[in-house]
């Protein structure tokens, strides 16, 4: 089955937001319009705890942007975002929701984060929710993270 996979469209990624995208908010609208023409849509949340914030990983005093190696692996500090239950980890306003058939959550426990670098910042996912049994997805489609640049 044909699926789209709307990948953190959440307000901290937008213009104003902790770690903004330029121009992130240009995909919202973007993302309405290719989910008619998709079987199956899911999306993933950005989803770190209030305890498990990736800062509290880093050195004291590391300033966001700064690049750190944490379990030997180069890793850029960010600022915190998308932290469980603030205004940042929710969906882009606008974004709309009602054909999304499950949220896949990253990062809610904390030794997930040193799990994802260890695996070479390979994603871990937690399901909140699961797909219907025997859903399968047998063409995957990505949007891109932001909008083509016009030259």
């Amino acid at each position: 089955m044909r699926t789209l996979i709307l990948v953190d469209i959440q307000k901290d990624f937008l213009p104003g937001g902790a770690l903004a995208v330029p121009r992130g908010n240009e995909v919202v609208p973007v993302a309405n319009r290719l989910q008619p023409g998709f079987k199956l849509v899911v999306a993933t949340q950005d989803w770190p705890s209030r305890r498990s914030r990736e800062l509290r990983l880093h050195p004291p005093r590391a300033e966001a942007g700064e690049l750190a190696e944490l379990a030997a692996f180069p890793q850029v500090l960010w600022p915190d975002h998308c932290v469980q239950g603030s205004a940042g980890a929710a969906f882009a306003p606008g974004l709309e929701m009602n054909r999304v058939e499950t949220i896949f959550r990253k990062g809610p426990i904390p030794h997930r984060q040193l799990q994802r670098v260890l695996r070479q910042r390979a994603p871990q996912i937690d399901r909140p929710g699961r797909l219907p049994e025997g859903t399968r997805a047998t063409a995957i489609y990505v949007p891109p993270a932001s909008p083509p640049t016009s030259a």
